[in-house]
């Protein structure tokens, strides 16, 4: 589901507005932050926290960001952490909260923000990710990060946005015991890709239908390929399997003059998978996430009540 976001807005008297309330609820992360020696008034900027969310606040701008999961699972005491389920209905009650914690928010603007599912898996999701997940858009190659031995990730970055996939559950490997989670998300650099501007749109339903759509779509375009068994391609099938999984092959497809020659290919590629069987991981993937979605919006909202008692809050929340 939608996870971390990132909000900002250029406007001096929202920034002063954001800094007061952060100061008269005592949010600020030092108190003597700011703080002129001889007015003993807090200047800007101003540094805080609304719960687990970053808070600042500028000479001509505010910006809020982090993660509503981490936001909802602080509300409910379970801790700091985004491991476990995050439905449709502890989103409802995070944008709530959040929007009584700071009605300001409404007058910031959404510039960033992800979305994504965790799902369980039969063996460590490092494992599959490391042996299976071989590029994304038949050429980019990932980014592989580690976290000093506290995760396992690939990351295929472009400029608007970024598609990850990741092994949740060694992040956390204390707290989910014997669990083994697998997250796949995108995030959304541009606004331009998702469109909404304030944070009480998130609560549409046909907003979080619209971002499952984008990810299933990200996700169906990477190359997620078993490795055949010893013996069952002949050398001739071999070498086609190798390759079909070389980025660098793809890449020497790249141009207008082969753009025919590499949808043929790609069309072979994925019939050689297939015919080989060597899309069952992926096929099980793709399952586990859509069998996530259905039950994380099982309580999605049918109609706009909540939307309708949330949006416009704050009476400048067309600001900007």
């Amino acid at each position: 589901m939608i996870d971390n976001i990132r909000l900002f807005i250029k406007d001096p008297s929202i920034a002063k507005e954001l800094a007061e309330q952060l100061l008269a609820d005592l949010l600020i992360e030092d108190p003597k932050q700011g703080l002129d020696a001889r007015t003993k008034k807090h200047e800007l900027p101003i540094r805080g926290k609304i719960r687990n969310l970053e808070a600042r606040a500028f000479y001509k701008s505010a910006l809020v960001k982090g993660s509503l999961h981490k936001f909802h699972n602080v509300l409910t005491g379970s801790g700091d952490h985004n491991y476990n389920d995050f439905s449709s209905a502890h989103l409802i009650d995070a944008l709530n909260q959040l929007m009584k914690d700071c009605p300001l928010i409404q007058a910031l603007n959404l510039t960033q923000l992800e979305f994504g599912l965790n799902i369980e898996v039969d063996e460590p999701a490092e494992n599959i990710i490391e042996r299976s997940v071989l590029m994304h858009k038949f050429s980019k190659q990932p980014i592989i990060e580690t976290f000093n031995g506290e995760g396992y990730m690939k990351k295929f970055v472009y400029g608007p946005y970024t598609v990850k996939i990741y092994d949740k559950a060694k992040q956390y490997r204390n707290e989910v015991g014997d669990k083994q989670i697998l997250r796949f998300e995108i995030k959304f650099k541009d606004r331009r890709l998702f469109k909404v501007k304030k944070v009480s749109e998130l609560l549409e339903p046909s907003f979080i239908e619209f971002l499952m759509t984008i990810l299933l779509d990200h996700f169906d375009k990477l190359m997620i390929v078993d490795p055949p068994d010893e013996g069952a391609l002949s050398k001739d099938e071999a070498l086609l399997y190798q390759q079909y999984t070389n980025p660098n092959y793809w890449n020497s497809l790249k141009g207008r003059k082969n753009r025919t020659k590499k949808y043929r290919e790609k069309r072979k590629a994925q019939a050689f998978f297939k015919k080989h069987e060597l899309l069952s991981t992926k096929n099980k993937l793709r399952k586990a996430l859509e069998e996530k979605y259905k039950s994380l919006t099982k309580s999605m909202l049918t109609n706009s009540d909540i939307y309708k008692s949330v949006k416009g809050q704050h009476p400048k929340n067309k600001a900007a």
